[in-house]
């Protein structure tokens, strides 16, 4: 007389994990079986699930709760048994079984041949960490507003802007790159961005007192700090087409002896570069500005992107750039 199993499902205290377990059968005869999973060292049933094979259901899903997902070496023992009538499941239904460890399903599809017949098995295995309570929200003290900062940022956004303005006007003569410095970031990188988004944002026709608009424009910002000169290229595409790359212009600025700057930062429209001060060498921010805007100049001149000091023009187009028109080459300085 064959022995009738009874498929239940027991799992033990503690955190658990979700195994989602999607099995194939291969090499089975078009009827109704079951699968039970076991925990082969401790004979504990976890799970089981019914499945019809044929050509419209090659697959079946089984979601089981498992309390030892972390231990690796567990082995899980699956067992494929045919239903006989009334959907008992006898010994006499045994197909066969594979044992797999926990570690190899983590791993992802396998496939294993059911000992005691020619029928194998695959399984997708996707597994579910424990859910973890999550701890009560302590609220943040939120840091005291630095109204100092908050006011220099407002400065530089502020000059950018109007700076901004005059080389959109500059610009209606032909010109497009510009080399300005700045005041207000003071070699400080936060307040130099305050100055390029100032620049760049867009203008309000509603104004009275319009500002921004330089955002198709290309330039090097330059500002003088304490210890350091910091330089913030903005070259747009269309700007780029005329002639000079935002590198080159970059690297023409760093490059005086008594500059020696190099670029930190470079993408495909923006670029930041830094040129440290030594005192003990002459090198000070304020007259590394200086040569390195009339070597930015120089380059312009010979790229032939800004007038030249033939020009009958009575625009003296070096203004924004921070130098005068007849001494732009860096060996002036």
């Amino acid at each position: 007389m064959s022995n009738r199993i009874i498929m239940g499902q027991k799992t033990g205290e503690g955190e658990k994990s979700t195994l989602t377990v999607t099995v194939s059968t291969e090499g089975l005869a078009q009827d109704s079986y079951i699968v039970g999973l076991w925990r082969q060292d401790s004979a504990q049933i976890l799970g089981h699930t019914n499945v019809s094979v044929d050509a419209a259901n090659p697959s079946f899903p089984t979601i089981m709760v498992l309390d030892f997902w972390n231990k690796e070496s567990t082995e899980l023992k699956f067992c494929v048994y045919k239903v006989a009538g009334g959907n008992s499941v006898t010994t006499d239904g045994f197909v066969g079984s594979a044992i797999v460890k926990c570690s190899t399903l983590a791993n992802g599809d396998m496939t294993a041949a059911l000992e005691g017949s020619s029928a194998s098995i695959k399984f997708s295995v996707k597994v579910a960490a424990p859910k973890v309570k999550k701890a009560p929200k302590v609220e943040e003290k939120k840091a005291p507003v630095d109204k100092a900062r908050e006011k220099a940022i407002k400065l530089s956004i502020k000059e950018g802007g109007k700076k901004g303005q005059d080389l959109c006007g500059m610009s209606t003569f032909g010109v497009h790159h510009f080399m300005p410095a700045m005041d207000s970031p003071a070699g400080d990188w936060e307040l130099m961005q305050a100055c390029m988004d100032g620049m760049n944002m867009p203008v309000d026709p509603e104004a009275e007192d319009r500002k921004g608009g330089a955002g198709d424009i290309g330039k090097i910002l330059f500002s003088a700090g304490p210890e350091d000169l910091i330089m913030y290229c903005h070259l747009p595409k269309e700007i780029q087409d005329k002639g000079a790359t935002l590198k080159e212009w970059l690297e023409a600025v760093c490059a005086p002896a008594d500059v020696q700057g190099e670029i930190i930062e470079s993408s495909e429209f923006f670029g930041k570069a830094i040129a440290k001060g030594n005192p003990d060498a002459g090198k000070f921010p304020l007259k590394m500005r200086d040569a390195a805007i009339g070597a930015g100049f120089q380059f312009l001149r010979e790229k032939k992107l800004i007038l030249d000091d033939e020009s009958d023009d009575d625009i003296n187009f070096a203004d924004d750039c921070g130098v005068d028109l007849n001494a732009g080459a860096a060996g002036d300085y």
